[in-house]
């Protein structure tokens, strides 16, 4: 996976603004992206499981296994997911990827999106 620069099945963001935050800089492993990637991932694992691509199932089950361990060893402080590896603020839009699952469907796996770890990322947003 050409983004995924260390090979633990999280993409990384270069440092340019290259995401659809066209000014904003993000570098390794970000906020924003990161959910994005576990929806994306996970949107992609049902695609192939619809198709019967059980191969390819398992293949993207352990990416997203291992893309989540990455996110929350690197991001997660306790109380949300830091904008990225260089900076401990806060995004609101660190959720995007929770909230895309919730409109494709009311099933999102506990270990996709843990529901306490959103929990905390909300009462820190609004706090």
């Amino acid at each position: 996976m050409r983004w995924d620069v260390d090979d633990d099945g999280m993409i990384e963001n270069s440092g340019m603004p290259d995401q659809t935050y066209d000014v904003w800089s993000m570098h390794g492993t970000s906020a924003y992206c990161g959910g994005l990637w576990l929806c994306a991932l996970e949107c992609y694992r049902r695609f192939n499981e619809e198709l019967g691509h059980s191969h390819e199932v398992h293949r993207i089950e352990d990416i997203m296994r291992n893309a989540r361990l990455a996110y929350g060893k690197k991001l997660w402080n306790g109380y949300y997911f830091n904008f990225d590896e260089r900076s401990n603020t806060i995004m609101a839009d660190q959720l995007c990827g929770f909230w895309y699952m919730c409109t494709i469907d009311d099933i999102i796996e506990p270990d996709l999106f843990d529901r306490e770890m959103v929990r905390k990322q909300i009462f820190s947003l609004l706090a």
